[in-house]
């Protein structure tokens, strides 16, 4: 016979395929191209999920147990909606308790959550799954994650044939991320909840989206018809998505009516004797159906309790599609309908009382006449009234009713069977996913790092990253921080002073920033993933993933920000003295700054208060407090009206009379417009009713609030803005003040990874040493040459001359300049010391001809040179955070999943005129690579600029270095963009995906 579940329909595969093979369930471990072990019996698979992963399932599994914890506990929730967010976006509203997710589309496959989820546990409504299936409530990113590398899998298993077990490990290794997930609400104190039911309510939204998810892919993914073991792996897909993980607590399961199989525990007994004879003949779902059913059928007593059970849970199932399709508190059977959703018995005694039947069904009737009603609310209504009218005509109309109950009993029979082959599969899943063993909790960062880059590690994330690397790939970054000044400094504070000083404002804060980025087992390239390669007395190095080191690069620029502000506890007295003034001055513009910001945030928390207390009102209340806020608005209209005519009737001069009538004709149009706008209001909210009109008077009543709100923010922000130009003025005031003291100079280079040499000396102890050029030549680019800062300085000097502005300043930290000067050899010098001695024109005439055909020699040398390795000798002068071109070329591939870069190449003279009233930009091109981290809630735009090429001394025979200047965000020069050419530069290059820059094209 045909079965209705598909799960059921899976088992019916899986159980024929074990007569032809014991080990169905461990068969795709001999598919993969990678396993341990020396045998089946010891044979595991080793993966890593990416921390990216790892905090989607944590951030689902904390959003969904704080949205129970607030729908059950009112002053956890009010707490929740008063707190401050730095960013509203960030807030995720807790939906009303209700069945119909309203934000959902009908044909969202989120839907199908809402559903599976509302009929698993009493705890959960569809407000608040419409919560957690939001943007920012963690289930809908989880969703899509689930259903991403699923598909990815299918992918991977069918582009080759080794590959082909791929997918079911994925499924498997998804299965464990969310049990291991899931244990994190173990630490959630005071959960509102008995820790029965809360666990239940967890579990059961897990369960549902992970199988909704999985039906998702394998539907993407199509049916394999041509390869038998990935229909059976398949199979296991579907079948090994179960309830029964998800129950901490085993063997309860049934314990509520709402529960996964819509079973009684009672019911589940009652059929235990059918099933167990059953099984003495087959133990393939379809045939112990169709026992079941006989059994049923000829034993009256059985058949009743049967199909009761079945026929109040066909009426639950009907209930809550009409619900969720278009639930409408308005009317009495909706109310009726959703207060007896979760009880067995009121629905049996729903169903038995003839008068609330026919209530229900006469406003179902009314309801599904209008034509206003969504198709979907409309086709759930309809099966919904027509199951009433079978249910209570069914002796006048036997044929169809015992049709419809015939398919009832099935399905509740059909979920009997499905608890007992869940229970007899559990263990052979549990066993299949006891073969994946997650490498994280046993292994250090590098050392996975090593193991999937030698290809001997899964390595199960989003990205565009293969799940097996087939070769081993030897890149990696070289981050080198150099101190400048610090020989001055230590001299100046001498030894154990600065001693003190580096190890607290130099190498703990960099090496507890480093921490962040390698701890764990990640192995994306967006995340840990750095080893420390040296630290000396004024340096440190670091080596690794690429994306990680910019970001530590982004972490150090914070370090010596607060590490400046240090500097002045050791400058000499006369400098803090001559400090002392700025100092006092620019604290108390903060202070006031400060007083200022705390007023309107004081102001800002009041308006927020108010829009809670009114969205809390009930509907009359809303109604007397619009209409008194009408009556004062008026008032306050007509006294501006009486009081300008008392005015212009004392005023004697005509002038003043014409404008008191023009200042009195515009009042009595803002009156006449306010009579319009109440007019409109009131139209408006007759022909809203129930949720609508409610929603709608909270909108007025809150609307002139919420714009007072972004008016307050809007100060705030410019206020913060103020401020930080105040702490730029001081923090520039102290550096000039105490000859810019201590500075340092960062780059990253990108290429062949490090050799490192591991010697274990009984003396010295174990010793690591990186052999590696590109450490070398990260070393280089933080080089401070003199000449090129003096080329900085004389240019700075003559732009400032030139525009009479004293205040001109060189915009960047970086900077690279030719300094291979104009040189005389030995003879032209001797030649022009004995004109001069001599004071011998003749002499003087010989020189010049001798100078003049040795520069047209040198210059017909250069243009003959056609190799670019033999540019003209340039430096660098670096006291800010540089790059090389393909260190940034390298960041591009890795994070083109996640960022959306371009290029700006803009003209001097096209900036916006403050930009060279402020700086003195040198080029008259600037060339930027702009970049935004798509993920929402992300930092500051990411910008790069690129300097010149240098030829690193060392490097002679390799190609120039192009460099590029990470920009700090804090800077003038970058605060300038954000406000007058950023957004329009995103914007214009969003608009064109073409726009997007994924790789610098290098050689």
């Amino acid at each position: 016979m045909s079965m209705h579940h598909p799960r059921l329909v899976a088992y019916q595969r899986i159980i024929r395929s074990l007569s032809r093979s014991r080990n169905v369930w461990l068969d795709f471990l001999s598919r993969l191209p990678l396993t341990l072990g020396e045998s089946d019996a010891d044979r595991v698979v080793p993966l890593s999920f990416s921390d990216t992963i790892q905090a989607v399932f944590n951030d689902a599994v904390d959003g969904l147990a704080d949205l129970i914890r607030r729908r059950h506990d009112p002053a956890y929730n009010n707490e929740k909606q008063s707190a401050l967010l730095t960013d509203e976006r960030m807030r995720v509203p807790l939906w009303p308790k209700r069945f119909c997710p309203r934000s959902l589309g009908e044909d969202s496959p989120l839907m199908a959550i809402v559903r599976l989820s509302l009929l698993q546990s009493p705890d959960l409504d569809g407000g608040l799954l419409e919560s957690w299936l939001s943007r920012k409530g963690g289930g809908r990113l989880l969703y899509e994650t689930v259903l991403g590398l699923m598909v990815k899998s299918f992918r991977a298993a069918r582009a080759h044939p080794n590959f082909s077990g791929v997918a079911l490990m994925t499924h498997l290794a998804v299965l464990n991320e969310a049990q291991n997930a899931k244990e994190r609400i173990k630490q959630i104190e005071g959960p509102a909840l008995a820790w029965g039911r809360f666990e239940r309510a967890m579990g059961m939204a897990l369960h549902a989206l992970l199988r909704q998810a999985s039906e998702a892919a394998l539907a993407k993914a199509g049916a394999s018809r041509s390869d038998p073991a990935e229909q059976v792996d398949q199979s296991i897909m579907i079948a090994s998505v179960s309830p029964l993980p998800f129950f901490s607590v085993k063997d309860k399961e049934l314990d509520a009516d709402l529960n996964p199989y819509s079973l009684s525990t009672d019911l589940d007994q009652l059929l235990m004797p059918a099933y167990q004879a059953a099984l003495e003949h087959s133990n393939e779902p379809g045939d112990l159906l169709e026992s079941l059913q006989r059994a049923v059928m000829v034993d009256s007593p059985l058949r009743g309790v049967v199909l009761s059970h079945a026929q109040v849970e066909h009426f639950r199932r009907l209930t809550l599609d009409h619900l969720m399709a278009g639930e409408d508190q308005a009317f009495e059977s909706d109310r009726m309908l959703a207060m007896v959703y979760s009880s067995n018995q009121a629905l049996l005694e729903l169903l038995t009382n003839n008068y609330t039947m026919t209530v229900i069904a006469s406003d179902l009737q009314k309801r599904a006449a209008d034509p206003r009603r969504m198709p979907c609310a409309h086709a759930a209504n309809q099966r919904l009234l027509e199951g009433i009218m079978l249910f209570r005509d069914r002796e006048a109309n036997p044929g169809p009713a015992e049709q419809r109950e015939a398919t009832a009993v099935q399905e509740l029979l059909e979920r009997f069977l499905l608890h007992r082959m869940d229970e007899f599969a559990s263990g052979h899943v549990n066993r299949a996913r006891q073969r994946l063993v997650d490498r994280r909790g046993a292994m250090d960062i590098s050392s996975l790092n090593r193991e999937y880059e030698a290809g001997r590690l899964y390595r199960i994330a989003m990205d565009e990253q293969p799940l097996l690397r087939t070769r081993i790939v030897q890149n990696e970054a070289q981050l080198f921080v150099d101190l400048k000044g610090y020989t001055r400094r230590t001299a100046q504070a001498k030894e154990l002073v600065m001693a003190e000083f580096m190890k607290n404002e130099f190498y703990e804060p960099i090496l507890s920033a480093a921490k962040r980025y390698y701890g764990g087992a990640t192995l994306v390239s967006s995340e840990e993933n750095i080893q420390l390669v040296n630290l000396l007395g004024d340096a440190v190095a670091f080596s690794g993933n690429v994306v990680s080191l910019m970001g530590l690069a982004r972490d150090i620029q914070h370090v010596f920000r607060n590490y400046q502000r240090k500097l002045q506890e050791f400058s000499p007295e006369d400098d803090q003295d001559a400090l002392q003034q700025v100092r006092t001055r620019i604290a108390a513009e903060r202070q006031q700054i400060s007083q200022q910001v705390g007023m309107l945030q004081k102001e800002l928390k009041e308006i927020q208060q108010q829009v809670f207390a009114r969205s809390a009102l009930d509907d009359k209340a809303k109604v007397d407090l619009l209409q008194q806020e009408y009556t004062q608005r008026f008032e306050r209209l007509q006294a501006d009206y009486k009081s300008l005519q008392a005015q212009r009737q004392q005023a004697t001069d005509e002038a003043l009379q014409i404008q008191f009538t023009a200042r009195m004709d515009a009042v009595k149009n803002s009156h006449d417009r306010l009579k319009q706008v109440r007019q409109k209001v009131l139209v408006e909210l007759k022909e809203r009713t129930g949720d609508a009109m409610s929603r709608h008077l909270s909108d007025l009543l809150g609307r002139r609030l919420l714009e007072q709100i972004r008016a307050t923010e809007d100060m705030i922000r410019a206020l913060r803005e103020k401020d930080n130009h105040l702490l730029d003025a001081m923090e520039e005031e102290e550096r000039r003040r105490m000859g810019y003291g201590l500075e340092a100079g960062l780059f990253i280079s990108h290429g062949a990874a490090a050799e490192v040499i591991e010697l274990d000396d009984d003396v010295w102890g174990m010793l690591r040493v990186a052999i590696s050029e590109h450490i070398n030549e990260a070393a280089r680019g933080t080089a401070r040459n003199g000449a090129v800062k003096m080329r900085l300085d004389e240019a700075l000097s003559q732009a400032r001359q030139k525009s009479s502005r004293p205040g001109l300043v060189y915009p960047f930290r970086v900077f690279v300049a030719q300094t291979g000067e104009f040189g005389l050899d030995d003879s032209l010098q001797a030649l022009y010391r004995k004109a001069v001695a001599e004071k011998d024109e003749q002499e003087l005439e010989g020189f010049l001809e001798k100078l003049a055909e040795s520069t047209r020699e040198r210059f017909r040398e250069v243009s003959r040179q056609q190799d670019s390795t033999r540019a003209p000798s340039c430096d660098i002068y670096n006291l800010g955070e540089a790059l090389s071109a393909k260190t940034l070329d390298a960041y591009l591939d890795k994070t083109r999943a996640t960022h959306f870069f371009f290029q700006v190449q803009v003209q001097r003279e096209e900036l916006h005129p403050e930009f060279s009233q402020l700086f003195f930009i040198p080029d008259k091109g600037i060339h930027l690579i702009v970049g935004r981290d798509m993920r929402e809630g992300q930092g500051d735009a990411e910008i790069f600029r690129y300097v010149g090429q240098v030829l690193f001394r060392g490097f002679e025979i390799s190609r120039p270095t192009p460099i590029y200047e990470m920009l700090r965000p804090s800077s003038p020069f970058v605060r300038l963009l954000d406000m007058h050419h950023m957004k329009a530069w995103t914007e214009e290059a969003l608009e064109n995906p073409s726009c997007k820059l994924e790789s610098l094209s290098i050689e």
